[in-house]
């Protein structure tokens, strides 16, 4: 039986296609002081949830779009792709042990 804070955690787990989508967005529409915002909220929340690797990857995120512009186009690019994989496959492992 899952303990408190697993069960938290997997109710976060379950905003990541939300929180991916949301980054997707912004980023298509070019609304680089949006897509900071949401690095910086999804830094402080993977880190309080013990996702160090996506905690990572979206401090990187926000030090590439420090004032509202992208200082590294290819680097940010690779950030987010990497960024949209850690999200997807952390979301996808809930759902596997889920229906096993």
């Amino acid at each position: 039986m899952p303990d408190r804070f697993e069960k938290i955690r997997n109710k976060y787990i379950k905003t990541f296609v939300e929180k991916q989508n949301e980054i997707k967005t912004a980023w298509d529409n070019k609304d680089i002081a949006h897509v900071h915002d949401l690095m910086h909220k999804l830094t402080g929340s993977s880190g309080g949830y013990g996702f160090d690797e996506l905690y990572e990857l979206t401090q990187q995120g926000m030090l590439l779009t420090t004032n509202n512009q992208v200082s590294n186009l290819v680097e940010m690019q690779q950030c987010l792709k990497k960024i949209y994989s850690t999200l997807q496959e952390n979301y996808d492992s809930i759902f596997i042990d889920e229906k096993i």
